[in-house]
Formats: C-alpha cells, structure tokens, sequence
C-alpha cells in the first residue's frame, strides 16, 4: 500500500526532500499540492473521478460551457423529449470543415474540445437544448479536506512524487526533473495496476500498463 498523507504531512516531506524551507516556496505549497492533484487525476483516468453534469446548447450558438470544475470531457448526448441523441467526438478542424456555414442550424450531432472550460458544437442547435456530459470532474482538493483526500490516502507516494515534480519546475531545478518524472512514472504504473479494476475502459483497450521491473 502507498503511503498517505495530511496535508501538513505532505508539505513538510516536500520540503524535506527538496530541502527547501523558504517563506516563498512554503506560500506556494498549496497551489503546487493542486497542480499535482491535476497530474494524478488526469494520469491515473480511474472511473470514480468521474461524473455528469449538464450544458446548455444555445440556439446558433457553437460553443457551450462545461459543468464546473470538469478538467475532460469523455461524452455528450442531449435529449429532446424522451429521446437521446449522442454527439461523437471530432476534432475542432473536422467540425469547421463539416459545418463551415455558421448562420444555418440543425441537430448538434459533433463535439470538440474548445478551451478549458467550453466544447465547440457543430451544426449550432436550431433550438435549444439541455444536454449531458459524463467526464473527469476534479474532486476536493487535499487543501481543503486537510486531514486527507482519496488521492493523499490511497495514491499518497504518487502524489508525493508529482508534487516533487511541479516543485522543481517552480524551483527551475532542471537537473532533478527528469529524475523525479522518472520516480513518479515508475508509482503511477504501479498504481494503475493497483486499481485495475477501476481503469476507465474504452471500447479500443489500451494495453495494461506493466510493473516495473525487479518490483
């Protein structure tokens, strides 16, 4: 099992291990702690960090807000009465080029990513719609649940170590970054194995990631 930790915890094996206890670099431990949390959450892609939430599609318009806090989006569909009609995903390229006349509408059938924070729909609704979306939702952050988050209990050492890795490039240690990705490369297939059973699964598998060797 990996090692967990409070926050006060984890900040002080930060500081400890990059020997760094200045004013500045202690004041900015905690957004550091949530750059990490990011890393993980996006690396690990494990189904209990995912959830619904709804988008407005608003008519002639070709761009919509994600739900709050959403860091990717995975799917879309929207519903017109009691019917559902799921939206693939395509590049933002290939729904300019399937939809380059802006002033006529349809049935949203496409999505793309657009920003962090907005997806680019094609064609623009014609009326409007509530759709969605099932994706990657950023849960609490260990720098508010202080005494410990899923991640700090459960992944602590490869949260530890991404913590490492964003602390050396706020320090611009160039000469440790390749050893402390390394470092947390190596947890993160060990954890992923870990929670096999929680992987999200598309319908194309990737290969199982393998355990180091000699571990």
């Amino acid at each position: 099992m990996a090692s967990s930790y409070t926050l006060a915890a984890l900040k002080t094996s930060i500081k400890d291990f990059l020997e760094d206890q200045g004013t500045d670099f202690s004041g900015s431990l905690d957004d550091l702690i949530k750059l990490a949390e990011d890393k993980c959450i996006i690396d690990l892609d494990l189904d209990i960090f995912d959830a619904t939430g709804s988008v407005t599609l608003t008519i002639s318009t070709q761009t919509a807000t994600v739900p709050t806090d959403f860091m990717k989006v995975r799917s879309m569909f929207h519903t017109s009465g009691t019917t559902r009609t799921f939206m693939d995903q395509r590049t933002y390229d290939y729904l300019i080029d399937y939809w380059p006349d802006t002033s006529t509408t349809g049935t949203p059938l496409y999505w793309a990513p657009y920003t962090t924070t907005t997806v680019y729909i094609a064609p623009p609704p014609a009326v409007a719609l509530t759709a969605t979306a099932r994706g990657i939702k950023r849960p609490t952050s260990l720098v508010t649940d202080t005494s410990g988050s899923w991640l700090s209990l459960y992944c602590g050492s490869l949260l530890q170590k991404a913590c490492l890795v964003v602390a050396e490039q706020f320090n611009i240690v160039d000469e440790r970054i390749p050893m402390w990705k390394a470092e947390y490369a190596e947890d993160l297939a060990a954890r992923r194995i870990e929670f096999r059973h929680l992987l999200h699964k598309d319908y194309d598998l990737p290969a199982l990631p393998q355990p180091p060797e000699g571990k």
